[in-house]
């Protein structure tokens, strides 16, 4: 089991986040604290899956632009 360190934070929400939150918590049979939780970890992992997108497509236009360089300089040497 890993163990981790957990630290207490106070949020102001609205009250009716609250309760949506409070009513699918009940749904799941978990606690608040942990439905919060897992959608903090949900909406975290979403992100670096968003930031991981952005690096991968940045990094293929790079590789295609190079490519097409590489396949022009291929194309003029044909010519000769």
């Amino acid at each position: 089991m890993i163990s981790c360190s957990m630290k207490q934070v106070a949020l102001r929400l609205e009250e009716i986040l609250i309760k949506e939150c409070e009513k699918i918590a009940r749904g799941l049979d978990v606690s608040r604290n942990r439905y919060m939780a897992d959608a903090i970890e949900f909406y975290n992992q979403h992100h670096r899956e968003q930031q991981i997108k952005a690096e991968v497509a940045a990094e293929s236009a790079e590789v295609a632009e190079a490519s097409m360089a590489i396949l022009s300089e291929f194309e003029d040497m044909e010519l000769y």
